[in-house]
């Protein structure tokens, strides 16, 4: 199911997908804290938000589109593994489908590993939501800037 998602949610936010990989492998560190913050932010803001009655449908999409999130973090952390076992095993340019499906494969071998396989998990739902926020916000924040326009992203070679 998490590798249907995740080949879904890549054709699907195909345009949005080098700006949450560029995060992602630019800037480690800040995606895992911009992660390890999001995961305690959200849920409290939106429960704090509940104290007025009108607020209460907007939590509830917040914590729904929240654990979609938490649920697809481990989509960009299996894209940006798979690349980087691909290109060591001679790869060029491989294909952000086939890394996918080669970085969730090693991540769900790891997983399953008692004390590893926590740290993985928690490492990789830190940096994938961290990197689907930074790159969300640098993509935002690119189509929103004046002056010529940004080059369009190169489609997603399948």
């Amino acid at each position: 199911a998490g590798l249907v998602a995740g080949l879904v949610a890549l054709a699907i936010f195909r345009r949005l997908a080098p700006a949450i990989l560029g995060a992602l492998g630019g800037d480690t560190l800040r995606s895992a804290g911009f992660g390890f913050m999001a995961v305690i932010v959200v849920p409290v803001a939106a429960v704090i938000s509940c104290i007025l009655i009108i607020t209460i449908p907007l939590a509830a999409l917040v914590l729904l589109l929240y654990c979609v999130a938490l649920y697809l973090a481990k989509v960009p952390v299996g894209v940006w593994l798979g690349q980087r076992i691909l290109k060591a095993l001679g790869r060029t340019d491989p294909s952000p489908y086939w890394s996918l499906t080669t970085g969730l494969l090693v991540l769900y071998v790891v997983f399953p590993i008692p004390f590893l396989g926590t740290l993985a998990w928690f490492a990789c739902l830190f940096l994938g939501l961290g990197a689907i926020i930074l790159g969300t916000r640098a993509y935002l924040q690119a189509r929103r800037a004046p002056g010529p326009t940004p080059p369009a992203p190169q489609p997603l070679a399948g």
